[in-house]
């Protein structure tokens, strides 16, 4: 039943993206047609393409703003005023800055480390199993990647989705009985992706997740160091604000849980496999250059 719901909301958000689409060409078409008119001299023509421009996108600025000047010019408010208007590659070069690929920059909390797992064998009938809680503390992560949103052609749709990977650098921290730590440092490759609602110019509002996949540095006991695959899955949300074309801030909040496991081979001929585990709250702020 969890499936059906999740498919039927997949198939609505890309219905409505693509329904947004077209509205948006619709409008821009309209809108280039109100522009040619007023070249001409046809003002009549003119009112009636930015009026049809606004029947597709009632709250675009440019094509009010060109039906309010056509129609002052129609009832000679401002015979002698010149009639500019926005081209509408200026339109396509301010919508498109949401949709601008670049850089982002991650700074974040790592959930600690709450459970280690010893699973030592040392043959058939010698098998020795312990799980011991931790008391996590808080590590930190820096992520860096490439990331770019999908907002159709022209970068002015309100629905899209969004990609990113990169690399990322963390820590994870745990204590254990007695007041010894367990410590992970970590290094590996990220990626992820997920839904852009755009509710204005400038806002910009994203869902979705992240898999990470690395090498730990662990240590489980004091004096005791080995190398471990690490694994991450994260889901977020985050918030998104343009500064012009170039720049961008955010705020990001979200869930993470994290793995890593290492085999261990000591001088008696035993094996020991030793997992570190964690999750919890993960977010942090966000930078992004946009080229």
């Amino acid at each position: 039943m969890k499936t059906v719901g999740i498919i039927l909301v997949a198939i609505l958000i890309t219905t409505m993206s693509g329904f947004s689409g077209i509205m948006e060409e619709e409008c821009s078409k309209w809108y280039e047609q109100g522009i040619a008119s007023v070249k001409k001299g046809d003002l009549e023509a003119a009112k009636m393409s930015f009026s049809m421009a606004l029947a597709y996108k009632p709250q675009d600025a440019n094509a009010t703003r060109g039906l309010e000047m056509t129609e002052a010019r129609l009832e000679g408010a401002t015979a002698s005023a010149p009639l500019v208007l926005v081209t509408p590659a200026k339109v396509r070069a301010e919508k498109h800055a949401a949709s601008k690929g670049g850089i982002r920059v991650a700074v974040r909390n790592h959930p600690g480390v709450s459970e280690v797992e010893h699973d030592r064998y040392d043959g058939p009938s010698d098998n020795e199993y312990s799980v011991t809680s931790l008391d996590d503390k808080m590590g930190a992560q820096i992520d860096i990647m490439y990331m770019k949103r999908f907002l159709g052609r022209d970068g002015g749709n309100e629905f899209g989705a969004v990609a990113c990977g990169g690399v990322f650098f963390a820590n994870a921290v745990g204590e254990g009985p007695g007041g010894y730590e367990v410590e992970m440092d970590i290094v590996g490759l990220t990626g992820g992706g997920g839904f852009v609602y755009r509710p204005t110019e400038a806002l910009v509002i994203e869902l979705g997740g992240t898999v990470g996949l690395g090498i730990a540095d662990q240590s489980d006991f004091p004096g005791e160091e080995e190398e471990g695959a690490y694994v991450s899955l994260a889901v977020k949300a985050g918030c998104y604000y343009l500064i012009g074309e170039r720049m961008e801030l955010g705020i990001e909040a979200g869930y993470m849980t994290f793995e890593s496991m290492s085999e261990v081979e000591k001088y008696s001929g035993s094996t020991t496999e030793v997992t570190l585990s964690g999750g919890g709250v993960h977010g942090g702020l966000v930078f992004a250059v946009k080229f």
